[in-house]
């Protein structure tokens, strides 16, 4: 501060890439206590292949037998999994109510 104002010294905030030592920047290490760790840390997560034509009349025909037995529909349709299979399901609730609601009956 100089006379009550605030003042910027342009020589301390720039630094020259030349002279720059490193000597501000901190090392971070891990440990285990450190270390974050979640559900989604050792998960098996397969990539899922867009949904075919044929594919999806064998969701509505499995909906149709086995209702929303995800677990049964993932072994009736070999391709996919379970957590897939109920992917579908809610993205076909959203696109098209009518046609789920159709097949459950």
């Amino acid at each position: 501060m100089v006379d009550g104002k605030l003042s910027i010294d342009h020589s301390s905030t720039v630094v020259s890439r030349t002279t720059f030592d490193g000597s501000l920047l901190e090392a971070n290490e891990e440990d285990e206590r450190t270390r974050l760790v979640n559900s989604a840390t050792y998960g098996k997560r397969q990539k899922s292949d867009r949904w075919g034509y044929e594919e999806t009349e064998k969701f509505y025909e499995g909906l149709t037998k086995f209702g929303t037995d995800f677990e049964m529909l993932a072994k009736w349709i070999k391709t996919r999994t379970r957590r897939m299979i109920r992917a579908k399901f809610k993205r076909e609730e959203r696109i098209d109510p009518g046609r789920v609601t159709e097949a459950l009956r």
